[in-house]
């Protein structure tokens, strides 16, 4: 699943401390491979492109006058659709692709 998203954000700041929401959603560009030695009556054949919607929120906490921290989480949104082969029939089912992200990271402000 490879997504590409444009959205919207918003942030409160304080005088130390600003929160950030977003929500992006795009096109996920989906893909699947099978391996030639792969055992057993189901067999994935195909997987449609479908729609990728992300929320977030981001924290930062100034440290100082040019170091900031940030803590984020997000969670992804995707539903592809997959068909099968099961026992010699073809079979199309959703997914669930979602995933959780939480990132943290150190920012050293030059300007």
């Amino acid at each position: 699943i490879k997504p590409v998203m444009a959205g919207l954000s918003y942030t409160v700041g304080g005088a130390r401390v600003s929160t950030s929401w977003s929500v992006v959603g795009g096109r996920a560009f989906n893909s699947l491979s099978a391996h030639g030695g792969s055992q057993g009556p189901v067999w994935a054949l195909e997987v449609r492109d479908s729609f990728a919607w992300r929320p977030g929120m981001a924290i930062w906490i100034d440290a100082s006058r040019r170091i900031a921290f940030m803590v984020s989480a997000q969670y992804l949104v995707t539903r592809p659709r997959v068909t099968w082969l099961h026992d010699g029939r073809t079979e199309t089912r959703t997914l669930r692709g979602d995933a959780r992200t939480i990132s943290t990271g150190v920012v050293y402000k030059i300007f």
